[in-house]
């Protein structure tokens, strides 16, 4: 099986057993888009490209909710010249991802995220010449949610989504994929 198998069903077996415990617990389930900078690393240069992603979660309790997200990037814009350079770019982006958080005051929650996700980027522009890879990768990151009301709030964060750059590997039908981190702001309603 191949890695995305893997990952998607591991990913459909936890949802699948914390379907429960969060239907016992009284979630709260929320939505959202966010938008930022993606910091695309291919170990020699770093590229930033526009990103977009759709979230949801389930708030356990005031310490601990969990979220899904589904994003991709926008490509890097190239001069208008004879020879293309090659680019990165964030295909798309999969991740599930454990939200614990500290309320500071009513309005303000501070959290980290820990989970994995699925990213599969590409480096090069010519067909023939591109490079993609699918990569799971451990993700991580730290944010603020300000909260409007008792349904609506906005975040802003920094996530690591993966570290595989290698330089080496660019060019070579052995391309190991690229780093990718992303200054997000997002927002979301809770039902």
């Amino acid at each position: 099986m191949g890695t995305w198998m893997v990952f998607s069903t591991r990913v459909i077996a936890v949802l699948l057993l914390s379907l429960s415990y969060v239907a016992q617990a009284q979630s709260a389930a929320y939505v959202g888009l966010g938008l930022g900078s993606m910091t695309l690393n291919t170990g020699l240069e770093q590229t930033n490209v526009f990103h977009a992603y759709a979230k949801g979660g389930a708030k356990l309790n005031d310490y601990l909710a969990f979220e899904v997200r589904l994003g991709s990037s926008a490509g890097v814009d190239q001069p208008n010249f004879a020879v293309q350079v090659p680019s990165p770019r964030l295909e798309w982006c999969f991740s599930v991802l454990a939200k614990p958080m500290y309320a500071m005051s009513e309005e303000l929650h501070v959290y980290a995220l820990l989970g994995l996700s699925s990213l599969k980027t590409s480096y090069g522009n010519v067909a023939a010449l591109k490079r993609t890879k699918t990569n799971v990768d451990l993700s991580y990151g730290l944010g603020a949610d300000f909260l409007f009301n008792q349904h609506f709030s906005f975040a802003f964060e920094w996530v690591q989504y993966s570290r595989k750059q290698d330089a080496l590997s660019l060019n070579t039908a052995a391309f190991k994929g690229l780093g990718v981190r992303g200054m997000n702001a997002s927002m979301s309603y809770a039902f």
